[in-house]
């Protein structure tokens, strides 16, 4: 559990920091002028298959990878006034049985990071009048 949770916190900082910064945005570690403070939340974490680790040939097969529930506050990062708040939720699907493992499951976690990641650019691209959206 303790991997898992270590391995998820590095996965969103590495994916919001790459789909922020290819946005136009700076990552920061201290308050300031124009900085936001993000505190995410992603709680109901259900991995579909964990891959356990175990000895000897196993192939697991499941409908989804899993899902996630993403719960994200921004604040004024001088006044610690909130400004923002999000939630959403996200499920990895597939038509019929696809194999699953900790590769798979880490595409899918990625994949929903980046659709996260991008909804918050877009919003803070709307928040600053820009409505040009970037892929």
């Amino acid at each position: 559990m303790e991997r898992i949770i270590s391995k998820g916190k590095e996965s969103f900082e590495q994916v919001f920091a790459d789909v922020l910064e290819k946005g136009g945005y700076s990552i920061v570690t201290k308050p300031g002028e124009d900085v936001l403070l993000v505190r995410p939340y992603i709680f109901d974490l259900d991995i579909a298959a964990p891959d356990l680790m175990s000895p000897g040939r196993i192939t697991t097969f499941t409908e989804s990878a899993g899902s996630a529930k993403l719960f994200l506050e921004l604040y004024d990062s001088i006044t610690g006034q909130i400004l923002f708040q999000s939630f959403d939720k996200r499920r990895a699907r597939w038509t019929g049985l696809a194999r699953t493992n900790s590769v798979t499951n880490r595409a899918h976690a990625i994949r929903g990071l980046k659709y996260w990641a991008g909804l918050l650019r877009d919003d803070l691209d709307n928040a600053k009048g820009n409505n040009a959206k970037s892929n």
